[in-house]
């Protein structure tokens, strides 16, 4: 049931970026820029393993893409999420765990503009992600005992976003959806994740359409 999902989650990401990629080919970039920075929060809804409960983690992502040109770049992002899920079943008489989630990965990103008010992202990006699974103190022959659980397993994204431009260097980027696979266990999750936050621009110059 997982794959469907996350087949559904990656057909609906491929038909957002045909329609930005579509769009972009009736109206040509006016401006040019050396890169961009981008920080703010994102949502994760996450599966690490069976018998941890399906959640949603809350945190951030911040990333950084250097343009080739005016439209392709090299992204990179950071992203951290935290939470706390139950276990299912309880483990040892402890029925919660603490998850904290850290991104580090790289990709191509492809950037179009729409018009002066508007633009769109997709990219796709490979790295790494690490786990830490920190059950509430449970007992063992009666004794209390805390175990951290800690991966570090490869991961990648594929999605897309769509920005608001505030000034000629500032937007807003209003949404930001991604379908991310991870890697823990042994087995493969299916998670999806948003974000929204600022974008900054350097070097901006105009060219002609």
């Amino acid at each position: 049931m997982l794959f469907f999902a996350a087949g559904r989650h990656i057909r609906r990401l491929f038909f957002l970026s045909g329609a930005i990629l579509l769009a972009a080919t009736v109206a040509p970039a006016q401006y040019q820029y050396s890169g961009e920075t981008f920080i703010g929060y994102s949502h994760l809804s996450f599966k690490p393993e069976t018998q941890i409960d399906s959640t949603g983690l809350n945190g951030f992502e911040g990333s950084l893409a250097g343009y080739v040109n005016e439209w392709f770049s090299l992204a990179g992002s950071v992203s951290h999420y935290r939470g706390r899920t139950a276990l299912t079943p309880p483990l040892d008489g402890t029925s919660n765990v603490d998850l904290q989630l850290w991104n580090y990965m790289m990709g191509p990103q492809v950037r179009v503009v729409r018009e002066e008010r508007f633009s769109g992202m997709v990219r796709v990006l490979f790295g790494m992600t690490q786990g830490d699974a920190d059950p509430d103190t449970f007992q063992v022959n009666g004794n209390p005992l805390r175990l951290s659980i800690k991966e570090s397993k490869f991961a990648m994204s594929i999605g897309g976003g769509f920005d608001v431009n505030i000034t000629e260097q500032l937007a807003w980027r209003v949404i930001q959806p991604e379908y991310l696979m991870t890697s823990f266990s042994g087995g493969r999750q299916g998670n999806f994740r948003f974000a929204t936050g600022l974008i900054y621009r350097f070097s901006e110059r105009k060219i002609s359409p």
